[in-house]
């Protein structure tokens, strides 16, 4: 008899109501989270901190830049051959000869899409920049702008561009770079 009713489906007995008010959602809120909940909420928070302390080992660093910028200021100086007002400028050939260096593919999770920047698109954008470059004010007035070839700040824009062309936006990370260098006001996105 009576422990045939008081089960689950059966009827009213005393255990039965008490398994299935501690498994209501009303008793759930009085009593907070399941442990098991408890457990995967702080193990979720313990991952999450541990990737941040690793995170911050990623995170570039001031010296991480300059030693990047250096790098490449030193291949800038290696292919740039044009000159004018007594400063080295990279010309459209010496570009090409640049980026022949870096294999874009070897950047892109998909390598058909890092063929997209073409020899004629880096031209294009070449062209694109340098024309930018020539309508700035330059940097010192009695000089006037750099119409030979790009410099080596035009050269960081003219690589950023080169990037979005291959189809590799990291985020959108680039295009803000882009929108940062080139400014939001020229219009320059290209």
């Amino acid at each position: 008899g009576q422990k045939s009713a008081g089960g689950r489906g059966g009827g009213g007995g005393r255990r039965g109501d008490e398994d299935e008010a501690r498994s209501s959602p009303t008793a759930r809120r009085r009593t907070g989270a399941e442990p098991e909940e408890q457990a995967g909420e702080l193990s979720a928070m313990a991952r999450q901190q541990a990737l941040d302390a690793l995170r911050q080992f990623w995170a570039p660093q001031r010296d991480d830049f300059e030693a990047a910028e250096q790098d490449v200021m030193q291949e800038f100086s290696m292919h740039a051959t044009s000159h004018q007002y007594g400063e080295k400028l990279l010309s459209r050939a010496d570009l090409l000869r640049l980026l022949g260096v870096f294999p874009l593919a070897l950047l892109a999770d998909d390598a058909p899409a890092a063929r997209r920047a073409t020899q004629a698109q880096v031209c294009a954008i070449y062209d694109e920049v340098l024309a930018w470059q020539a309508a700035r004010a330059p940097a010192a007035p009695q000089r006037g702008p750099f119409t030979k070839g790009l410099t080596f700040e035009s050269l960081r824009l003219v690589l950023l561009k080169v990037v979005l062309a291959a189809g590799l936006h990291f985020r959108h990370l680039v295009d803000d770079a882009v929108d940062a260098l080139a400014g939001e006001q020229t219009g320059f996105r290209g």
